[in-house]
């Protein structure tokens, strides 16, 4: 039986077969309630595709018109007044579930919403340009992924120049970044954020390396040192200036 296979589906967690088996059951069971409870239960929040449940529901819960020349018997209006009622108070319920749902970004993380939009870049004052005069520009892009990580992406003069990925480490609670050019090359960073102030740092066999800026709403003012000493010494590298164009 369709809704003997749901329920067992469903007991079993495996919401996608138990809705395969209401698909067969509401469409071949005269008696539809017990499949309208089991629906219910799908679209409250244990099953992904609420459209589909929703639509079902709706449609099942609309009693269909009597033959012309007979009225409706007592139980018959009984069963649709009362499954138009459940129906409404599952669709209000979904409502409310879906509106009560907590947030689900880590509130470290949310800082980083001050990145998300698109950038223009200025990097001047680099030892290895022309001349510290020389300015290059470009654009950058900062967008979530999902709800757990940020991402930023920029070019310089029209080419593509590094791309990084943000999210935090909950057991070390810190953020990180991970970093990739395409030389190729890849890092991680450890970042913090807030206050107004943006600061990266890894400490790796090859070099250290930081980034420190101030961060307003229009504008950030940035540098990138580097040290060969493990820290004991840092120059200079360039400064980087986003100036806010948009928001995403």
């Amino acid at each position: 039986m369709p809704l003997q296979a749901a329920a067992e589906a469903m007991a079993a967690g495996d919401f996608r077969a138990a809705a395969a088996s209401l698909d067969e059951a509401v469409s071949t069971a005269p008696d539809l309630a017990p499949a309208h409870k089991l629906l219910g239960s799908l679209f409250l929040g244990a099953f992904d595709d609420y459209p589909r449940a929703r639509r079902h529901l709706e449609r099942r819960c609309t009693p269909a018109a009597p033959a012309r020349g007979r009225s409706r018997r007592p139980h018959e209006m009984s069963f649709a007044r009362g499954c138009a009622v459940t129906c409404q108070q599952r669709l209000k319920a979904t409502h409310l579930f879906r509106r009560r749902k907590p947030p689900l970004r880590n509130s470290a993380v949310e800082a980083l919403d001050a990145l998300v939009g698109n950038w223009k870049l200025t990097v001047t004052d680099a030892w290895f340009l022309e001349s510290r005069e020389v300015r290059q520009h470009g654009r950058a892009t900062g967008r979530w992924l999902g709800e757990a990580f940020v991402e930023l992406v920029a070019e310089l003069q029209g080419a593509p120049t590094w791309h990084f990925v943000f999210g935090r480490s909950d057991p070390d609670q810190q953020l990180i970044a991970l970093y990739h050019d395409p030389r190729p090359t890849s890092r991680m960073f450890r970042v913090t954020f807030g206050d107004g102030e943006w600061e990266m740092l890894r400490e790796d066999p090859d070099f250290h390396q930081r980034f420190v800026a101030t961060v307003t709403p229009e504008r950030i003012q940035g540098q990138w040192h580097a040290s060969e000493d493990e820290g004991a010494t840092w120059r200079k590298d360039f400064d980087l200036i986003f100036e806010r164009e948009s928001s995403v």
